[in-house]
C-alpha cells in the first residue's frame, strides 16, 4: 500500500509543478506588423497591405502616355476634316458671289462714292480679287475654332486670275497636344479649286469643231437600212392587216403564232394588224407597241448598215 501511495503523492506534484498552455497560440496583427523586419522575403508581403507597388505606379502612366499617343492621328484627321469642310463653304459661296462682279464687269459699271463732291471711281477688275481674299479671311476665321491652328494663312490663295476659276487654299499649323522629339506643330494645307457662277458663253466651239453631221436616223427591229424619216413605209411595210378568224392560223418568220398585244389587247374588232417579225397581233396601226419596233439612233451609230434607198437616198 505504501508504494502505491508514494506513486500517486508524486504524481500529483508533477501536476502541481506543470504550466498548462493553450493549443494555439494568436499573435496580434500589430506584433506581426512589428516583427515584419526580422522574417525572411516570402513573408515580407504581410507588410504591405493594400498600397500600391512601384511597377504599377510606372505601368500606369506609361500605359496612359500610349493611348493618348495613339488616338493623337484621329484626333488631327477630324481637324484636318473640319478644316477641310470649311474652306469648301467658303469656296462655294465666293463661287456664287463671283456672279456679282462678273455682271459688274459685262455692264460696264463704276463704283461712285460722292464725298464733298468728289466722285471716287474704282475699277471693278481691281477690286474683285481683294474683295474675295477679305471676305474669304472674315468667313474662314469665323468659322474655324483657332485655338488648334496656327499661323492660318490664305496668300496662296487665287481668285479670278483667269477669269473663271476660285482657288482656295488655306496653310496652317496644327498644334501638337506636347512636343513630340522637338514638334509643337504639324504644317498642313486644304485647298478647294472650283469654276465661279458666271455661266458660259455660246458659240465656244471654234470654226464648229466637233459639229459633225451625226444626225438622227430611225432604225426597225430587225433593220438592215437606217431611215432618215421615221414615217418611210419600209418601217411599216411588214405591218399586215388580217382578220380575226385568220390569225389563229398564221406563224410569223420564226413560226411562232401570234398573241394579243400586252397594250392594245388585240382590239375589238374584226380587222387585226401583225408583223411579220412580230409576235402579236394589234387592233389598231398606231399601237404604241407598233412605233416601239421603230428606234431613233445617231447616224454615226448605224452607218454601216447605209441608207434607206426611198427616204435616204441610198
Amino acid at each position: 500500500m505504501s508504494f502505491f501511495t508514494q506513486s500517486f503523492e508524486k504524481i500529483g506534484d508533477i501536476k502541481k509543478n506543470k504550466q498548462i498552455a493553450t493549443l494555439q497560440v494568436r499573435i496580434p496583427r500589430l506584433k506581426r506588423r512589428k516583427n515584419c523586419g526580422k522574417r525572411t522575403f516570402p513573408s515580407i508581403f504581410l507588410c504591405l497591405g493594400g498600397s500600391m507597388t512601384v511597377e504599377a505606379s510606372v505601368v500606369l502612366p506609361l500605359f496612359l502616355f500610349a493611348m493618348v499617343t495613339m488616338t493623337m492621328p484621329f484626333a488631327m484627321m477630324n481637324r484636318q476634316r473640319q478644316v477641310q469642310a470649311v474652306v469648301e463653304s467658303v469656296c462655294e459661296d465666293l463661287c456664287q458671289l463671283a456672279y456679282v462682279g462678273y455682271e459688274l464687269k459685262e455692264k460696264k459699271t463704276e463704283i461712285k462714292l460722292p464725298e464733298e463732291g468728289l466722285d471716287m471711281e474704282f475699277d471693278v477688275d481691281g477690286l474683285e480679287g481683294a474683295a474675295m481674299m477679305a471676305y474669304a479671311q472674315v468667313q474662314v476665321r469665323r468659322k474655324l475654332n483657332e485655338s488648334q491652328i496656327r499661323k492660318l494663312s490664305l496668300s496662296q490663295s487665287e481668285f479670278m486670275e483667269d477669269g473663271e476659276m476660285v482657288n482656295l487654299v488655306a496653310s496652317y499649323e496644327m498644334a501638337l497636344p506636347f512636343p513630340v522629339l522637338g514638334l509643337s506643330a504639324v504644317p498642313m494645307t486644304s485647298a478647294s479649286c472650283r469654276r465661279a457662277w458666271i455661266g458660259k458663253e455660246g458659240g465656244w466651239l471654234e470654226d464648229g469643231a466637233g459639229e459633225e453631221d451625226d444626225e438622227i436616223v430611225y432604225v426597225g427591229k430587225n433593220s438592215t437600212r437606217y431611215h432618215e424619216s421615221r414615217t418611210c413605209h419600209y418601217l411599216y411595210n411588214q405591218l399586215t392587216g388580217v382578220s380575226r378568224e385568220e390569225v389563229d392560223g398564221l406563224r410569223n418568220a420564226d413560226g411562232k403564232k401570234y398573241h394579243p398585244c400586252a397594250v392594245c389587247g388585240g382590239g375589238t374588232g374584226g380587222q387585226v394588224f401583225i408583223m411579220r417579225s412580230g409576235t402579236s397581233y394589234h387592233g389598231s396601226s398606231s399601237c404604241t407597241a407598233i412605233m416601239a419596233y421603230v428606234k431613233a439612233v445617231k447616224k454615226s451609230e448605224v452607218a454601216h448598215l447605209g441608207g434607206c434607198s426611198y427616204c435616204s437616198g441610198g
